[in-house]
């Protein structure tokens, strides 16, 4: 498709509808700029005055699930819910999508020359994670309650378990690299990261499951960040919110900030998890109690580092990393107290 003809009139208007009430456009135009992306300039009159409004347009067929999720399914059932922790998305075509414009906002990337976020940077992005969390169990306990059985997201949507793709050639070698012995210990390895990331020992719900920094939106004043906001989820993506957690953790802070604030982080997390369950009325204790936390790191630890060095460069940063997932797979993860059944 031209990029003349990836917007009518109609789409137009439609999009406009959502944002402004008895607005007339006046014109429009579709702005290139790199990585399929739109900027979308409307000319607007409105309460006697001309007004520009601008959007962000992408081009792609991957429909944003949760986006819809978020705006639609959740403020129906659990009204109390603000899903403005993504972009709201206002019209979507075959392979054009177009949302509500964060650059306008004040929202960016964050780009620090050591290609890590700051401990303020993890503290919010966590703030954040736990509203998407709270609203994810609390919308599996609103539908629970309301249909008098039991209900998960996972049996209204279709969904992936799965942290790394285990069958895939760069995971094989790397898992291969890890080992220097046996073929039978490649295969127990195999089985031992596939059984932990498709374990029901703990509770799971949708998680984002991409959480570089190119995925994450900041609002700052003065270089401190104030808001955040995710984009680019993984579709459909069913897992421990512990996983979400460990891959902020792991994929954007530097060893020695882990070193010293892991701990302190995983607290952090918790204590707003809980903070936001209590909104919906609902116990932290129920979803994720803290010893069930401390279980589900030592679990899934793991999975995240081999997803962490897939995405590293760095050969010598491999090599340590490739060493501290020998070392949590030989660990006997804790038990937990999640029982599935409940």
């Amino acid at each position: 498709m031209e990029d003349a003809a990836l917007l009518t009139s109609e789409d137009c208007d439609r999009v406009v509808k959502q944002h402004l009430d008895n607005a007339t456009i006046l014109n429009f135009e579709v702005i290139p700029s790199p990585s399929q992306n739109y900027s979308i300039k409307v000319n607007v009159y409105h309460d006697g005055r001309a007004k520009v409004l601008t959007f962000f347009g992408k081009r792609t067929e991957k429909i944003p699930k949760m986006n819809e999720i978020l705006y639609d399914d959740f403020k129906k059932v659990i009204p109390e819910f603000e899903p403005g922790i993504t972009p709201q998305l206002y019209l979507k075509k075959e392979d054009f999508l177009i949302f509500e414009d964060l650059d306008l906002q004040g929202f960016h990337t964050c780009d620090s020359k050591s290609g890590f976020l700051n401990l303020n940077h993890i503290r919010i992005v966590l703030h954040v994670l736990a509203k998407f969390h709270s609203a994810c169990f609390a919308f599996e306990e609103a539908k629970s309650k309301a249909t008098q059985k039991s209900f998960t997201l996972e049996s209204e949507y279709l969904v992936d378990h799965s942290n790394v793709f285990l069958q895939k050639d760069d995971v094989l070698s790397v898992v291969s690299s890890l080992l220097d012995n046996t073929e039978d210990d490649f295969s127990k390895t195999m089985k031992d990261l596939d059984e932990r990331q498709h374990s029901s020992k703990f509770r799971r719900t949708l998680c984002h499951g991409k959480l570089t920094s190119k995925n994450i939106m900041f609002k700052c004043a003065k270089g401190v960040p104030e808001e955040c906001k995710l984009i680019n989820f993984r579709p459909n993506y069913y897992a421990s919110p512990v996983c979400d957690v460990l891959q902020l953790i792991f994929f954007n802070t530097s060893e020695d900030l882990r070193r010293h604030h892991f701990e302190s982080l995983l607290h952090h997390y918790h204590r707003c998890l809980k903070k936001e369950l209590e909104k919906y009325r609902t116990d932290v204790d129920q979803i994720l109690s803290n010893k069930d936390l401390q279980a589900a790191v030592h679990h899934f630890l793991p999975l995240i580092k081999l997803e962490r060095v897939l995405l590293m460069k760095e050969k010598r940063n491999q090599d340590q990393l490739l060493a501290e997932a020998e070392q949590a797979l030989k660990e006997e993860p804790p038990a937990s107290s999640w029982n599935p059944s409940k």
